[in-house]
């Protein structure tokens, strides 16, 4: 943040709670400000501020209001009758931040939280260490992002009657909820409110409800290319956080943040990065977890313990440890790899309610395995399947490889499930982890790489 608005908010006299929302809620807007407006003005209602903050959150923006860090209109904009919220305006002072110049990526992008206020986690210091011995290609980083943002084009979405998907998540940005809907229905309300519906060709992706799909796809290939920005700034002045995700524990830094391909300007002590992740990671996870919950702490793996598991279950069970599984369906099934692993995604990632081409034909072949994971999420939540596995991969890697790592001394950074070290260091850490996941009963496949990869052309 700028040194105006650190010592504004410095001077609050906060308790180092708030002081930690206060920070949280200003970078926010000023994120969000990046893509969404020109003049810093967010339309936010109360449902989204109680979801994104809380009760405490809020609180401290009323204080952030009447110490004048943040302003807010006073006027409510009049809803339609299908609207609800009543979304408000809210800005950081444009006296603390400028919007309409490069202060808003350059200069708000490397001023540290103070130490003292990020919450502490195990090994957060050794982390960080390492993470400041990293040296980026800054330049070289830069127009590689202007390049990466310049590929974010409408051809990459499907929009309204493009998207062919029988049912459809679709997510209102406006007030952070989603559901299911019928493509029928979806297209329906579409052209009686006059929006659209525009949906990335990646696999897994929601379909947006926009009022334009042309301008969704400009805004967003503006925050993605101001975002990357703001975190190849950081890294270049050596300005890192390190955090737990209070949702699925995992750890969020500036690497997190980062597609895997700007590693390629990145290297350490002058050495170029390898890593070493778990081959399909999620549903190698679920694998052990259907063999051996037992061996996780998190109390939603009792769910899958005393099941009986069938011979469809225990078949994909050795296809997902063996680093197969999108293979299997390919073979199974005669679709496409990327048609696969949408099949496979399904299993995890959908609605327990779902009704999907994809999903039915994976339960033809794995029924038990579809009603196991459908009746965890009926008792859990339709989300929290994938949370609790990445809660486990994060116990895995960041609770008990790392450790072993740092009594190793060896440089390592993580991301997600992949451990990242230098060449010399890739047997041995490719060892502590299979050594690791054979003591959860994840017996599975690991995948190195070249990640920096210094021979390849810069391109």
């Amino acid at each position: 943040m700028p040194t105006a608005t650190v010592d504004a908010l410095n001077t609050l006299g906060l308790p180092p709670n708030e002081l930690r929302y206060a920070y949280t809620i200003v970078d926010d807007f000023t994120r969000k400000a990046l893509y969404k407006t020109q003049d810093g003005w967010l339309r936010l209602n109360r449902a989204y501020l109680e979801q994104a903050y809380g009760h405490i959150g809020r609180k401290v923006l009323i204080k952030l209001h009447k110490a004048g860090i943040v302003e807010a209109t006073k006027d409510y904009r009049v809803p339609t009758d299908t609207e609800t919220g009543y979304p408000k305006g809210y800005r950081v002072n444009r006296a603390l931040l400028n919007y309409c110049e490069s202060q808003v990526v350059d200069a708000t992008s490397t001023q540290a939280l103070p130490e003292d206020e990020i919450e502490a986690f195990a090994n957060q210091e050794v982390t960080l260490a390492h993470l400041r011995e990293l040296t980026i290609d800054k330049a070289g980083a830069c127009a590689h992002a202007a390049r990466r943002a310049a590929t974010i084009t409408l051809e990459k979405y499907y929009v309204d009657d493009a998207i062919a998907n029988p049912y459809i998540e679709v997510y209102d940005a406006r007030t952070g909820n989603s559901w299911w809907w019928s493509n029928e229905q979806a297209i329906n309300f579409c052209r009686e409110k006059g929006k659209q519906l525009v949906m990335s060709k990646r696999i897994g992706s929601v379909a947006h409800l926009v009022n334009n799909a042309a301008q969704f796809v400009e805004d967003r290939r503006t925050y993605c290319l101001k975002n990357w920005l703001r975190t190849l700034n950081r890294m270049h002045a050596q300005v890192y956080r390190a955090t737990r995700n209070t949702t699925n524990t995992r750890l969020d830094t500036e690497l997190t943040s980062l597609p895997k391909d700007f590693f390629n300007y990145v290297t350490v002590q002058g050495e170029g990065i390898y890593g070493v992740d778990i081959a399909n990671a999620q549903f190698a996870i679920l694998a052990a977890l259907l063999r051996n919950p037992e061996a996780f702490a998190a109390s939603e793996a009792r769910f899958f313990e005393g099941l009986v598991l069938d011979e469809q279950t225990n078949s994909f069970i050795d296809a997902a440890l063996s680093g197969s599984f999108y293979e299997r369906l390919v073979e199974l099934f005669g679709v496409a790899r990327d048609k696969a692993k949408t099949m496979a995604f399904a299993c995890i990632f959908s609605s327990a309610n779902t009704r999907t081409e994809a999903k039915a034909k994976l339960r033809e072949l794995f029924p038990q395995l579809v009603k196991i994971t459908d009746d965890f999420k009926r008792a859990h939540g339709d989300k929290q399947l994938a949370i609790l596995l990445q809660r486990i991969e994060a116990q895995i890697v960041l609770d008990n490889v790392v450790p072993k790592l740092i009594k190793a001394n060896i440089w390592f950074a993580t991301k997600h499930d992949s451990v990242l070290c230098k060449q010399h260091d890739l047997a041995q850490v490719t060892n502590i982890l299979h050594e690791t996941l054979a003591a959860f009963g994840v017996a599975c496949a690991l995948r190195e790489e070249n990640v920096t990869n210094l021979e390849a052309p810069r391109v």
